[in-house]
């Protein structure tokens, strides 16, 4: 039977030259189009046991349609009005010119890589499609997780979350309802979703959270933006961003600040991660944004001893203080299924007025948060003389008097055995000494001398335990 439908094949051989590029393929989508299927194969899959790289996009007349950023040689796309493979917006296929970018992020040397590229434009949808069962099964989730008042909504309070985390809409292998369901057996307040370059799994978390209303915890929007040479976070994000820029086009420092114009926290992921041909794209290179415009970096990401470069990205971030930046330190998980027995990850725990969105990133921006593994912290400061506005936490600024010492005072708990207090100041050790499980250490500084003071903690082995973020004198 004739259906109508509109067809495209293309084959393209790749070399050396092709990676780190991206190919575009325009089509036409007739009207009455009710279905897209679009099926990207490329060979070979892997070379020398690392993969190739190539993650379809689709862009509709008007906006970016979603994006495959996942391993796997064959990848088949379907978008109709009423339903999208994860990953991907569903909507009117509205007529017009539209476009399937190839973005090449990993082409190992060695062996040419072949690609087919399939684009079917069809007006009827097949009678057998149905709801997709992961969203089916997300539903049912959601409609039988016991929802937690959100009493706390609007009082401020210290709220524990993960700022960044992945599902099946990207490279993740947990749907929406499981990194619910995840985040809920950590017990955590709130999470950002924030898969490579798509905002599609935003979507779907929203119908979850109709289901489940003031529940915990919190799902909140963001993306990964992904680019070939460093990652990022649009946290608070619910569009799409374009992250087709190289460094020293002056394309980035564009992108954060019109990111922070909408509203959205930019941070710099995972500065000194493993990067290619093992995580490609996953180090920084943009030199116009370290940090220049963007003010949050992502000094501990997995666990603290893993492939993240977590002591360069703390050196970094150590030596951007001492240049009189002020740039807010952040951790997260990088989850891309359940946390297990998070050994060794750690969350940001955030002083908010309220378990809102808005309140959260507005928090994470004055730097109201500390990092941890588990360990509890609070540092504050307090100049000699008495007064609300000489009293600061961290993020603050303790503005002083010419000679006037400034009081400062941690308390921790939750520590484990043989875990090490470190008081920093102006990147260097100042105190060092055994924590126990709960405690307090009080010391002074001297304004003209010092500029600002953090406090880690560390097990036996050195690695981190919990860090806060500074409190700077004036």
């Amino acid at each position: 039977m004739n259906t109508g439908a509109s067809g495209y094949h293309i084959e393209r051989t790749l070399g050396a030259a092709d990676n780190k590029h991206v190919l575009r393929f325009p089509f036409d989508v007739p009207p009455g189009c009710g279905r897209l299927e679009i099926t990207l194969r490329y060979a070979p899959e892997r070379v020398d046991g690392l993969d190739n790289l190539l993650a379809p996009a689709l862009f509709d007349p008007v906006r970016c349609r979603g994006t495959a950023h996942r391993g796997g040689a064959t990848k088949r796309v379907i978008v109709e009005e009423g339903w999208a493979t994860p990953g991907f917006l569903a909507g009117p296929l509205q007529p017009g010119e539209w476009t399937v970018e190839i973005e090449i992020h990993a082409l190992l040397p060695g062996e040419p890589c072949r690609l087919s590229l399939d684009i079917l434009a069809a007006p009827v949808v097949p009678p057998v499609l149905a709801s997709p069962p992961a969203l089916a099964a997300a539903l049912a989730v959601a409609a039988a997780a016991a929802a937690t008042p959100d009493d706390a909504a609007g009082a401020p309070a210290w709220y524990r979350g993960d700022l960044h985390t992945h599902s099946v809409h990207s490279d993740g292998d947990i749907d929406v309802a499981g990194r619910i369901w995840a985040a809920s057996e950590q017990g955590l307040d709130f999470f950002f979703l924030t898969d490579h370059n798509t905002v599609s799994g935003l979507v779907e978390m929203a119908a979850l959270a109709a289901g489940r209303p003031a529940a915990r915890p919190l799902g909140l929007g963001g993306l990964e933006l992904t680019t070939f040479y460093g990652h990022a976070l649009c946290l608070g994000a619910r569009d799409w961003t374009d992250w087709r820029v190289r460094p020293g086009d002056g394309g980035m420092p564009a992108i954060v600040r019109a990111a922070e114009g909408e509203g959205q926290l930019f941070v710099i992921a995972h500065p000194f991660s493993v990067d290619d041909p093992y995580c490609t794209g996953c180090a920084w290179h943009f030199d116009e944004v370290l940090p220049g415009p963007a003010r949050a970096v992502e000094v501990w990401n997995g666990p603290w001893a893993g492939d993240s470069g977590n002591e360069a990205n703390l050196a970094l971030w150590y030596a951007w203080l001492n240049r009189g930046e002020h740039v807010i330190a952040t951790a997260a998980t990088d989850a891309h299924g359940r946390y297990g027995d998070a050994q060794g990850l750690a969350f940001s725990v955030v002083y908010a007025a309220g378990l809102k969105e808005g309140a959260l990133l507005d928090a994470i921006r004055r730097g109201h948060l500390y990092l941890s593994g588990g360990p509890r912290l609070a540092l504050r400061a307090h100049g000699e003389q008495a007064g609300p506005d000489r009293q600061a936490m961290m993020g603050d600024t303790l503005a002083l008097a010419p000679e006037e010492p400034a009081e400062f005072s941690c308390r921790w708990e939750n520590c484990p055995a043989g875990a090490r207090l470190r008081v920093i100041v102006d990147g260097q050790p100042r105190f060092t000494g055994p924590a126990g499980e709960t405690g307090q250490h009080d010391w002074r500084l001297q304004a003209g001398q010092d500029h600002w003071c953090l406090v880690e903690v560390r097990d036996p082995a050195g690695d981190m335990l919990a860090l806060t973020n500074p409190i700077y004198v004036d």
